[in-house]
């Protein structure tokens, strides 16, 4: 069953994955990346999407989101106690991405590295 989402959830969904984005310490330029933003989406722009704007309604774009929020859900679970620590883990070169932090391996491969990071850790890439 795939159920629409009404205009206020994907307001939500913006909200929800930008203060994610914003947790993480991510700067605006890589925040533009990481979503999948079209080519000229001034870094600016994302203040819309923190007050009452969704993000474009694309299927790259909803990938990215629904990745994102996993991460955060995966990281949560990780580190139940310490929300910095999960916040930290994101820009920390890690040996499994060949000494490079998830940020670096998301921004290098777009999606598909947003979707490695995913799976590594909900364990689905094993």
């Amino acid at each position: 069953m795939n159920k629409q989402l009404s205009q206020n959830d994907h307001i939500a969904l913006a909200k929800a994955v930008i203060t994610i984005l914003d947790a993480w310490k991510i700067g605006p330029a890589d925040q533009v990346s990481l979503l999948g933003l079209p080519e000229g989406t001034r870094p600016r722009a994302l203040a819309k999407y923190r007050v009452a704007t969704p993000l474009p309604d694309e299927p790259d774009i909803r990938l990215r989101i629904k990745y994102l929020l996993n991460i955060q859900t995966s990281l949560d679970t990780l580190f139940p106690h310490n929300t910095m620590m999960a916040n930290y883990w994101v820009t920390t070169e890690i040996p499994y991405f060949n000494n490079q932090s998830p940020l670096q391996l998301m921004l290098n491969l777009g999606l598909d590295g947003i979707k490695t990071v995913s799976a590594h850790l909900d364990g689905s890439d094993y």
